[in-house]
């Protein structure tokens, strides 16, 4: 397993990006039965390693071996249309964020989520209002 900083500085990191989709790719092709959640910081970060592994092919790999969604939309419906295909597919990969709509309030039981991946903590944005609030 190979070692990441997931700082801000690192974000625009090509090799980085493709790496981290290759070795969650691995381990997600260890869970044979059920689903995984792959929680990430921001949904910024989460587009960008989207629209990266597109453009490299890994997703398509996902797409071999779990149904795949990504919740990037900050859409309330579409979000809780993510949620109930979660709840019916058990072998399902599901790419959303840290405190989003997919993650908070949501209990993903036994089959649903055999595996839990985090891409990073969960820090609030430095500029986020609040943080700036709390610096000054």
């Amino acid at each position: 397993m190979n070692d990441y900083s997931f700082k801000y500085k690192n974000r625009n990191n090509l090799d980085q990006i493709i790496s981290l989709g290759n070795e969650i790719y691995n381990l997600v092709e260890s869970v044979k039965i059920g689903g995984v959640l792959v929680f990430f910081q921001c949904h910024e970060y989460l587009l960008k390693c989207h629209n990266i592994w597109l453009e490299n092919k890994i997703i398509q790999k996902y797409n071999l071996i779990k149904e795949v969604f990504f919740d990037l939309s900050f859409n309330r419906q579409k979000s809780e249309e993510i949620i109930k295909q979660t709840k019916k597919n058990n072998n399902l990969l599901l790419f959303t964020v840290y405190r989003g709509r997919s993650s908070e309030g949501v209990n993903f039981h036994d089959d649903e989520a055999r595996m839990v991946i985090c891409v990073g903590m969960p820090y609030p944005k430095l500029t986020d209002s609040r943080v700036i609030l709390k610096k000054d």
